[in-house]
């Protein structure tokens, strides 16, 4: 179940781009290894940056959460600044089935509004 989700997300983000986001699959024979770049928002410090994220979806996907990291070094409250890690609810505790890759860039995504103002 969880690669024909994981493709059906895909062909959903690919048709319908969010704005300041980009998405590729570095190994289109791995569709559980994606990398998003998510522009920084402006009025915030993150502005005119660049941030890439790995996001490692399990084989158990959607029923448990996509492990997801910085790879470019930033400073948040919210990330690890050894290993990137992200400390989110949703990525933990809070995670549903309901929820999709999509949400969990946006969640991710807004954490540097919200915080970096």
């Amino acid at each position: 179940m969880g690669a024909r989700r994981v493709l059906k997300e895909i062909e959903q983000i690919t048709k319908s781009p969010i704005a300041g986001i980009t998405v590729s699959i570095p190994n289109p024979d791995n569709c559980f290894s994606w990398i998003a770049t998510l522009d920084g928002p402006s009025d915030t410090p993150y502005e005119g940056g660049k941030f890439d994220l790995e996001i490692t979806i399990p084989q158990e996907y959607p029923h448990k959460p996509p492990n997801v990291k910085f790879l470019t070094k930033i400073y948040h409250t919210n990330v690890s600044p050894q290993s990137g890690y992200i400390c989110l609810d949703i990525l933990k505790h809070q995670w549903s089935p309901a929820l999709s890759i999509e949400k969990v860039i946006l969640s991710v995504s807004s954490l540097t509004i919200v915080t970096g103002k």
